[in-house]
């Protein structure tokens, strides 16, 4: 009754949608989509479909994110996030260098939209991605997403491919309701709060990989939240859309 799907970026969909028209419960890694095409062809098959779906977004279900999340008051709260990613360089014959795959924005990049969107709550309101303009657009691998949301919250996601690595891959400062908390490589957390400092430490770093196989496990079962992280999924797809949308066109994308 369940299918997973840890393919190459560019079958993900249509095997998506095949299980999910055959009434499957269905994991997917990261990304579900490549086109704006494929992901309505997703959703439709979902929403006519008996079967659960959850896409690979494994850091908000981090214990880092959900501690943030904690102390931030649960979500919705305004905040500021800024989103550094060393993610280092791609050999020139990496397969995801072929266009086909999505490049790095779509196939990787759509990790920190969506923990930026479990952060604030909400959805985005307004998308804004600059690459460094150097060949092909969608295979650029260096890139800042910034997104506006209804209640003030900004992030931005800084997304760089030539710097050294030594420091950590991921690093994560949320700034808001009193807090200014740090998230480095999700092995550390560091936050400084109204009247007490908050420090917890991962070994091994944690991204949230046991625990969303979790909640897929409680999903297939029958919990009642299946629908939210269906649409959680096919936000941070239409996000990551916009964000190739604002790159081709230098313009704001509204969401």
């Amino acid at each position: 009754k369940t299918v997973m799907v840890a393919t190459r970026h560019d079958s993900h969909a249509a095997l998506v949608e095949l299980a999910l028209r055959a009434q499957k419960h269905v994991f997917c890694e990261k990304p579900l989509a490549i086109t704006e095409a494929e992901l309505e062809a997703v959703e439709l098959a979902y929403r006519a479909s008996t079967g659960v779906l959850m896409v690979g977004f494994n850091r908000r279900w981090s214990p880092a994110i959900s501690e943030t999340t904690r102390l931030l008051g649960g979500g919705g709260a305004h905040v500021q996030i800024m989103y550094r990613i060393n993610a280092g360089q791609l050999p020139s014959d990496h397969w995801l260098n072929d266009r086909r795959m999505g490049g790095r924005l779509l196939g990787e990049g759509c990790h920190f939209i969506d923990t930026c969107n479990a952060i604030v709550g909400e959805a985005p309101r307004s998308v804004l991605m600059i690459t460094s303009g150097r060949g092909e657009l969608t295979l650029d691998q260096d890139f800042t997403v910034t997104m506006g949301y209804p209640n003030g919250s900004q992030a931005v996601i800084v997304y760089a491919s030539s710097s050294s690595t030594q420091p950590g891959k991921e690093h994560l400062e949320v700034l808001g309701s009193g807090w200014s908390i740090h998230i480095s490589d999700f092995a550390s957390l560091i936050a400084y709060g109204p009247k007490k400092t908050v420090k917890r430490s991962y070994r091994p770093a944690d991204k949230g990989h046991r625990r969303e196989l979790e909640v897929f496990a409680e999903l297939v079962s029958g919990s009642g939240y299946a629908s939210s992280v269906a649409e959680n999924a096919f936000l941070t797809s239409r996000v990551a859309f916009a964000a190739i949308r604002s790159a081709t066109t230098g313009e704001v994308v509204h969401l």
